[in-house]
Formats: C-alpha cells, sequence, structure tokens
C-alpha cells in the first residue's frame, strides 16, 4: 500500500509499505482523507522530541474495511462504518478505559507519533475501543477536523470560564483558529492575538475580535483572566505571561523539543495557574460539528492526493495555510 514514512533521512513516499493487520480488538481502517496539522511538520523534519519512524499523520477520517473481535465483547460498529480515532492507543490488558486514561497511560502508543504508525497510508489499525461513528450529517472534508476540534473542546474539559472572563487566544495558526471557534460557540469572550495575522479574515467573519502581538502586548497587559497559549514559539509563554491578570490561567497547548527559557518567578509574584492541555473529548467534538456549533464549511483546505505528498508538506509549512488535506485514494486489496 501507499504510505507516508518518516525516518532519520526525513519524509517520503512508500509505494510498498506493508498493509497492516488487525490484532484481537482492533478494525482495519480504509482512510479517507488525512489532515496535515503543525506537529506532523515537526516529527517529519525531526524537530519533535524523541523521534520517529513509520508512518505519519494522526487526523484522519476514515471507513471500517474489517473488525477483528474479540470473543466476548460486543460491537457497536458495522463494516463500512465512516469513523474517526482518538489518537492515544494502550495495551490489551491496559486499565485504562476512557480518553483521560488512554491518553495519560504510561505504556500508551500514539498514531504517527510514538511507538505506532499513523494515518498518512491506505490503511491503518486502531482499537475499536479508540473509534467514533461520525454522523451521516458531517461531511468527511468536516470530519477530519475531529481531532484538533476534540483538543479545544480539552480546554472546556479543564478549566472553569465565568461568563465575564476574557478570553486571550495567543497564536491563531491551524489550532488556534479552531481554539477561538470553540470557545466562542460556547459564548466565551475571545480574542485572537497572533503576530502576522494570516488568519484574521476568517475569525472576523465570525465576529471574533483580533490584534497583532505586537498591539496587544503594548495596549492588553494583564487584560485577560485566561491566556490560550498555542503559539508553537518558544516566545509565547512569556507573551502570555503578561497579558494574563494576576490570579489568571494560562492554558499551554504548544510542545516543542528542547527546553524553553522564562520567568517563573512572574508566575508566583502573580499567583497564576498553569495548565497542560492535550488530547480532547471526541464525543463533544463530534456534537459540536453535528450541531453545527462550529462551522467549518468554509474554511478553505488545500487538499492534495497521497502521492503528491511534497507538495503537500511544503503547502503546509506557509503561514497564509489553514489546513492541508491528504485524499488517500485506494490502489491495493487486503
Amino acid at each position: 500500500m501507499i504510505a507516508v514514512t518518516c525516518s532519520p533521512a526525513g519524509p517520503k513516499l512508500d509505494l510498498n509499505y506493508s498493509m497492516p493487520t488487525p490484532a484481537p480488538g482492533e478494525a482495519l481502517l480504509r482512510v479517507l482523507l488525512a489532515g496535515i496539522c503543525s506537529t506532523d511538520v515537526e516529527v517529519a523534519f525531526r524537530k519533535y522530541k524523541g523521534g520517529f519512524t513509520g508512518v505519519l499523520g494522526h487526523e484522519f477520517v476514515g471507513r471500517i474495511d474489517a473488525m477483528n473481535l474479540k470473543r466476548d465483547k460486543d460491537c457497536r460498529f458495522s463494516i463500512g462504518d465512516r469513523v474517526v480515532s482518538e489518537i492515544n492507543i494502550v495495551p490489551p490488558n491496559s486499565k485504562s478505559t476512557n480518553y483521560h486514561q488512554r491518553a495519560q497511560d504510561p505504556d500508551r502508543s500514539v498514531l504517527g507519533l510514538i511507538k505506532r504508525d499513523g494515518v498518512f497510508a491506505e490503511y491503518v489499525c486502531v482499537p475499536i475501543e479508540n473509534l467514533h461513528k461520525v454522523p451521516d450529517n458531517i461531511p468527511t472534508e468536516v470530519a477530519v477536523f475531529t481531532e484538533p476540534v476534540a483538543a479545544a473542546c480539552q480546554i472546556l474539559e479543564q478549566v472553569h470560564i465565568k461568563p465575564t472572563d476574557r478570553v486571550a487566544v495567543l497564536g491563531v495558526g491551524k489550532l488556534g483558529v479552531l481554539i477561538c471557534f470553540v470557545l466562542k460557540a460556547c459564548g466565551k469572550d475571545v480574542t485572537a492575538i497572533s503576530r502576522k495575522g494570516s488568519h484574521f479574515g476568517v475569525l472576523e467573519l465570525r465576529d471574533i475580535p483580533t490584534r497583532k502581538v505586537s498591539e496587544a502586548m503594548v495596549e492588553m497587559k494583564e487584560s485577560f483572566d485566561l491566556v490560550v497559549e498555542c503559539t508553537g514559539n518558544a516566545e509565547g509563554f512569556n507573551n502570555a505571561l503578561e497579558l494574563v491578570k494576576p490570579y489568571g490561567t494560562i492554558v499551554l497547548k504548544t510542545t516543542m523539543a528542547g527546553m524553553t527559557q522564562t520567568n517563573l518567578t512572574a508566575v508566583v509574584v502573580k499567583e497564576l495557574t498553569l495548565v497542560g492541555s492535550r488530547c480532547g473529548p471526541f464525543d463533544a467534538a463530534l456534537r459540536m460539528l453535528s450541531q453545527r456549533q462550529v462551522v467549518l464549511d468554509d474554511i478553505k483546505k488545500d487538499i492534495y492526493d497521497i502521492t503528491a505528498f511534497p507538495s503537500a508538506i511544503s503547502r503546509a509549512l506557509m503561514a497564509e495555510t489553514l489546513k492541508v488535506i491528504l485524499r488517500i485514494t485506494p490502489t491495493s486489496s487486503n
């Protein structure tokens, strides 16, 4: 089968990658669409912690092609169902039974990131317990956003945001835009702050105020009860420290290789709360998409066939690009 793999030599298109076989309790999925996110780019070019060798990718939507059911387990899925999958995978004997537990299980593997082939391929195997059926009214080109929308929803799982709170999303790239959409859909007072403002247009269409970092750092210091930091760069946390009010909260979404220098004294003096935030609830994300609380139909999506992966990842590197999606055209049979 065709797959995009990663190694110390960099990413490459492999036309003869081995077809996966589902273990007991797993499903074999035919990948329909897969999204390229900033983490995929970091992994591909060896900038992500730990390094990774295998098939890239973790954001996707697919169809169930086969299932290897355990004898004592009922199954709520059928062959042909359109599904998405949580990315954290635990051993068969794990006591982790929900997404919260799987996300922090010490023995977990992660699709396309840690010890597990990802989804930039014709087929992928995942545990059936990780699957979520996609409602019929969600287009496939929208369903592919489920994983990052879930990551945005995780903020609401972790932090109580009062109706009077002012929220800043610092860094409005691929994930930051979705975080703004989710918070706005839940009635939060959100301001989007970015260095370049490449995506301000799509935010302003949804009545989300926008500011350049250069402006905000002069005019909006200590103006926000909550700052969500998802800049992807080392200076983002320091900027968040200046934007947040005393007794406020900073939610950290950025993951970076290496160490970040920062002023932890400011955290103590301002009596701040720091919250690390990663994967989120797929059921909440699918509900928001199905009920059109978060509308992504009009988001510009650059769609490439998987065979054009070099062009696709080059496009994903451009600041003005909001989302690059790989279309997986089957060439092999199982």
